[in-house]
């Protein structure tokens, strides 16, 4: 298309111009038509890449959600398990105190049978009912 052809296609379509328009006036003419032109393009284009990136946003969006959601449901997760290690350490703290409660009762036994067994032991020069006496009151003490 030539300049002359093109110039003729931009003043048909905007009527309010003068046909009389001098050479440097549709020079501008035709130079601010393709600007506008130019602009209609790349805005149209920059309309397509909007809606492309906001399409992609609003995916990313969701996918963040979903994201938010699994780390409140993990933190959760987490904070149920904190406290159930807090009951079980409770527990195993108790379990102990029982345990030590219990050991120390069975060493004062195992004494208590140390000592029996040495009195016992002491006593074995005696000879008949006065050994049997001697253990028997050991035993009852």
């Amino acid at each position: 298309m030539t300049d002359k052809e093109r110039l003729d296609e931009i003043i048909s379509k905007h009527t309010d111009l003068d046909k009389d328009l001098s050479i440097e006036d549709k020079t501008w003419v035709i130079q601010e038509a393709s600007k506008v032109e130019l602009l209609e393009e790349v805005n149209s284009g920059l309309d397509g890449d909007y809606q492309f990136y906001k399409i992609e946003c609003d995916k990313l969006g969701k996918k963040a959600e979903q994201l938010e959601e699994k780390v409140n449901r993990y933190g959760r997760d987490i904070d149920n398990l904190l406290k159930e290690n807090q009951r079980l350490e409770a527990f195993v703290e108790k379990l102990h105190a029982v345990h030590f409660t219990e050991l120390q009762r069975e060493k004062a036994m195992v004494e208590r049978y140390e000592k029996i067994l040495k009195e016992i032991v002491s006593y074995s020069k005696y000879e008949g009912n006065q050994w049997y006496e001697k253990v028997k009151k050991v035993l009852m003490d």
